[in-house]
């Protein structure tokens, strides 16, 4: 990918699974749990490091769209709804201070479940997060700052409607 960018391509980047806190690096490394059918052992990537990866290919924008939901390892950390916030802006900040024009996504905070948005039809379901995602881009909202309300209306109000819980999405960059 960074041999085929340069500085006017838009880089758009899209993660969605589980995750983890790693408690043996302070308790501020997020990781990306990624299975193994063969092992049954999971394997994880550091998400710090995939930003600073993701910040060293050349863009005019580049946006992150993060749906990983933390909620089982956080719920068995003991921290307060700023640490959690700082942990992520931690995580961000190599691609955020690399590229100006970079905007990280999360579809929850930290001690947020990242919910499923069921459809009527059984066979119909996604997550609430990237769901109003693209629905905000059906609506033809276009700027960061557009999807992001839209997001933070949906999301939030939905995941209480039908979990009796918050999601609520954070905007980096």
């Amino acid at each position: 990918i960074q041999e085929s960018a340069n500085d006017s391509t838009e880089f758009f980047v899209y993660i969605s699974g589980y995750g983890s806190i790693d408690m043996q690096k302070g308790g501020d490394e997020l990781q990306l749990l990624i299975p193994s059918e063969e092992t049954g052992a999971d394997s994880t990537i550091s998400i710090r490091n995939f930003f600073d990866a993701v910040g060293n290919v050349p863009s005019r924008k580049t946006v992150v769209l993060n749906d990983i939901d933390f909620s089982a390892t956080y719920r068995e950390n003991s921290f307060s709804g700023n640490q959690g916030r700082q942990i992520i802006e931690n995580t961000a900040s190599p691609l955020i201070e690399r590229n100006s024009n970079s905007t990280v996504l999360f579809g929850s905070h930290l001690n947020n479940v990242s919910g499923l948005y069921m459809s009527k039809d059984v066979d119909k379901m996604h997550h609430i997060f990237p769901y109003f995602f693209a629905k905000a881009l059906q609506e033809r909202k276009t700027t960061i700052s557009d999807i992001y309300q839209s997001l933070e209306r949906n999301v939030s109000y939905i995941s209480r409607k039908l979990y009796d819980r918050p999601q609520t999405p954070l905007l980096l960059g």
